[in-house]
C-alpha cells in the first residue's frame, strides 16, 4: 500500500478536478479512506475477490469486469499486481481452480491416515532391509584366500 500512495493522492485529485466525487475528510489518508469506504481496492487478491463478490450480490451476475490502469504504483508493482490477479483473482470467479482446491482440502482432511500409512510402510522396508542383512551376516561364509577373502 505505501508504494500506491504514491500515485493516489494525484489520481484523486484528478478525478475531482472538474466534479468532485471523492471528498476525504480532513486528517484522513486518503488511500485509506478510499478503501475503508470500499470505492476499490488496494490489498491482497482475497480483498479484491471480496470486491467483486459484493458487486455480484449487488448487481447480479456481469460478464467482465474492467480493471482500471491507474498508475498509482510504480511500474513493477503494478506488473506484480497485475500477476497477482491474473494468478488467484480470475481462477476464483472462473472455476479454475476447484478441482485443485478440493485436492487440497482433501489430501489435508486425511493427513492423518496418510502420514500413519507412510510411516508404517517406511518401518516395514527398514525391518526387511534390517531382516536381510542379519540373514546376509549369518549365513555367510568367508573363503579364507583369494580376492573374495578381502
Amino acid at each position: 500500500m505505501p508504494n500506491a500512495k504514491w500515485g493516489f493522492e494525484r489520481y484523486l485529485g484528478y478525478l475531482n478536478n472538474n466534479q468532485p466525487r471523492f471528498i476525504v475528510p480532513k486528517g484522513e489518508d486518503p488511500l485509506e479512506w478510499f478503501i475503508e469506504n470500499r470505492y476499490g481496492v488496494c490489498g491482497t487478491p482475497d480483498d479484491a475477490i471480496v470486491l467483486i463478490e459484493r458487486l455480484q450480490e449487488k448487481q447480479g451476475a456481469f460478464g467482465a469486469f474492467l480493471h482500471q490502469a491507474h498508475n498509482w504504483a510504480d511500474f513493477e508493482a503494478t506488473k506484480r499486481s497485475y500477476e497477482l490477479y491474473s494468478r488467484y483473482v480470475m481462477p476464483h470467479f472462473s472455476k479454475l481452480n476447484q478441482s485443485r482446491a478440493g485436492s487440497y482440502q482433501w489430501c489435508g482432511d486425511n493427513r492423518d491416515e496418510f502420514s500413519a500409512k507412510r510411516n508404517a510402510a517406511a518401518k516395514a522396508m527398514f525391518d526387511k532391509h534390517e531382516a536381510e542383512q542379519r540373514a546376509a551376516r549369518e549365513g555367510a561364509t568367508r573363503p579364507a584366500r583369494g580376492r573374495e577373502a578381502w
